[in-house]
């Protein structure tokens, strides 16, 4: 996972981690994988909800589906 987070209007770009996925590839699964990875680098879901405005993904219905997203799991 890569995450860009701005300070003093730069943009940095981190490299959390590469995790391979033990269970199905399922938006349940990735957002929970996604949301501990975020907390291992010490963001909390508040820090998580004001930082976050931006999510990169290649469309799949997984990553971007309307009612069960990772997007949209994110957003709420």
């Amino acid at each position: 996972m890569r995450i860009y987070m701005v300070n003093d209007h730069i943009r940095h770009s981190y490299l959390l981690g590469i995790k391979r996925m033990r269970e199905t590839s399922t938006a349940k699964n990735i957002y929970e994988l996604t949301l501990n990875d975020l907390k291992e680098s010490g963001m909390d879901q508040l820090m998580i909800a004001k930082m976050l405005v931006c999510v990169g993904a290649d469309g799949a219905s997984v990553m971007q589906g309307q009612r069960n997203g990772i997007c949209v799991r994110l957003q709420l």
